[in-house]
């Protein structure tokens, strides 16, 4: 009778003697099964991811066959070099992700990556790189908004946030009512992680648009904070983003979109952009209030790495 491809067997017992090569009599050596059955080991996973490998890494390094199915975590601006595509061989795929600067993806000698000769992804991205014998592809995951806190406030003087110095760019929404009608939310930086916040009489620069009704009004003033909004208010519904927070040598910029209810009465929209006058990289903010009350709502702080 044929045999199968995958179990040797015939219906006379007397010639069952092995599967598929390997021999199950008692005259074979132990020996003799136990490489044959490493070697179709091998041949099946030949075709099989094996256990995902996760490393952090802090500077160059050289991708190799046994990174095969690796993650890689690179906390500094780095180049990694591909090993030759021949010898990585098809469906050889990686994964790097770039956490604390840029990293440089450089392939063997002429051969490309997405059809370029080197390929940069971006801090705060990853990308999983595919070989096909002769080059390499990727597609890059792009910056993503992280999570950084959701903050509810009861009775609070103020909300700080510090150890921010990981990001370039700050989404701070939410909704806040003082405890007594305030005449404005501010916004202040720090550079020393929230052990002091700048308060300067012209460390800050606000520019100011106000929509009430039918009318318009704007404005443009140096001050001790960032406005979120200047009105006398009750509440307030806002969206801020700060960029270049923490970049050394260029000025933080902030804007903010705001729909308050006013005090005594009525409702206005707002749009204010300003900068902290200073290229100092920041670290933490703080949200604070004009005049002594307190804050209840929450503030939700979003951020991108950069």
């Amino acid at each position: 009778m044929a045999k199968t491809n995958f179990l040797s067997w015939s219906q006379t017992a007397a010639s069952n003697t092995d599967i598929d090569g390997i021999g199950i009599q008692g005259s074979n050596a132990v020996s003799n099964f136990d490489n044959a059955l490493r070697t179709l080991m091998a041949q099946l996973r030949s075709g099989v991811d094996g256990k995902t490998v996760y490393a952090s890494k802090s500077g160059n390094y050289t991708a190799v066959a046994d990174d095969n199915n690796a993650v890689h975590r690179y906390t500094a601006t780095a180049t990694v070099t591909l090993t030759a595509a021949a010898t990585l061989a098809t469906n050889w795929h990686y994964t790097a992700t770039a956490d604390g600067g840029a990293v440089t993806i450089d392939p063997n000698a002429s051969e490309t990556i997405n059809g370029q000769t080197t390929l940069v992804i971006p801090n705060g991205s990853s990308a999983t790189i595919i070989c096909d014998g002769s080059n390499f592809f990727t597609v890059i995951k792009p910056f993503s908004w992280e999570s950084i806190g959701y903050y509810t406030l009861s009775a609070a003087a103020s909300l700080s946030i510090p150890d921010l110095g990981a990001f370039r760019v700050l989404r701070i929404s939410g909704s806040i009512t003082p405890s007594a009608a305030s005449n404005g939310m501010f916004i202040r930086s720090s550079t020393n992680n929230g052990s002091s916040y700048d308060s300067g009489a012209a460390n800050y620069t606000n520019q100011t648009l106000v929509g009430a009704g039918g009318s318009a009004a704007a404005s443009n003033t140096s001050d001790t904070a960032l406005a979120i909004t200047k009105q006398t208010l009750l509440t307030l519904s806002f969206e801020t983003i700060l960029l270049n927070f923490n970049a050394s040598g260029n000025n933080m910029h902030a804007t903010s979109r705001v729909y308050t209810n006013l005090s005594p009465s009525g409702v206005s929209s707002e749009n204010n952009g300003g900068q902290r006058n200073s290229g100092t990289a920041r670290n933490a903010f703080q949200i604070i209030p004009s005049g002594a009350v307190t804050l209840a709502g929450f503030v939700m702080v979003e951020g991108l790495r950069g």
